[in-house]
Formats: C-alpha cells, structure tokens, sequence
C-alpha cells in the first residue's frame, strides 16, 4: 500500500509542476504523458528496490513454538516447490475447536521435511519465524518451519 501511495505522490507533484511551468495546453497534455509513463517506471523501480529493506519481506515478524500432532504435509507450487504442512495444536475435544496450524517448508531445507514426513501423526514441538510477507520461493503460509522436535 505504502508503495501505490508514493508512486501516486510522486506524479501527482510531478503534473502539477508540468501545469505550473507551461503556457500551452498541447505541450502540457504531452508533457504529462511522458511524466505519467516515466514518473511511473522510475518510481516503481526505486519502490521494488527498496521493499526488502522497508518490511516489505521482513523475515522476522514473529518467532515462536507451538506443539501439536502432524497431520498434513504436501508439496505445493508451480515454479517454486515448497512443502506445506499442518500441525493439530490441542488435546481432546480442545483440537477438534481449533484450526491446524499451518506452516511452511522451503525445498532447501530437506532435512526438516524429512523429519516432519516421519512425524506424521505423532506430537512435535516446532520453532517457526513469521514472514511479514512471505516470498513465494519460501511457501505460502506465511510461517517457516525453523526446527522440528518429536515429542514422545
């Protein structure tokens, strides 16, 4: 949102100064055109190069524990594989009023898929980090799993 709302202030000061500056209504139509595309490609490059450093991807939103039972794991995605998972958190009649905890795994950690493919059904406690907003190449969740522990 941040990003559409500097572009926007971006050619919005940019027109007005083209209208401020010109005396003839054809050469500030053209003017503005150019601007518009220009003012447009120069402000969305700047705002691109600085998403990572803004929050736009912040890595560490958020960092926790949760314990529960594996109850899914799949592999997802059409350019960027990664592996999705769910955990049940809860005992009981407690786990069946809760919604699975989802979370992510990226290809390049295959040793965490591993041992959560072997957990399947079985209580783990994770260690996870929260994405502001989650690269795909990451997962889709918006959660990535850091470590894995079985509980027995």
């Amino acid at each position: 949102m941040l990003i559409i709302i500097l572009c926007l202030i971006v050619l919005v000061v940019g027109q007005v100064l083209i209208i401020i500056k010109s005396d003839d209504l054809f050469e500030t139509i053209i003017g503005s055109i150019i601007l518009y595309l220009l003012g447009g490609i120069v402000a969305f490059c700047i705002c691109i190069s600085f998403i990572p450093m803004t929050g736009g991807l912040y890595r560490g939103y958020s960092e926790g524990n949760r314990e529960g039972y594996v109850t899914k794991i799949s592999e997802r995605g059409i350019i960027w594989k990664t592996w999705e998972a769910q955990i049940q958190v809860g005992t009981g009649e407690m786990a069946a009023l809760q919604s699975p905890y989802e979370f992510s795994i990226p290809k390049d950690k295959k040793e965490l898929y591993l041992t959560i493919r072997d957990s399947l059904g079985k209580k783990v406690n994770i260690e996870y980090t929260q994405w502001l907003l989650m690269p795909y190449w990451v997962g889709s969740s918006g959660v990535e799993l850091t470590s894995i522990k079985q509980i027995k």
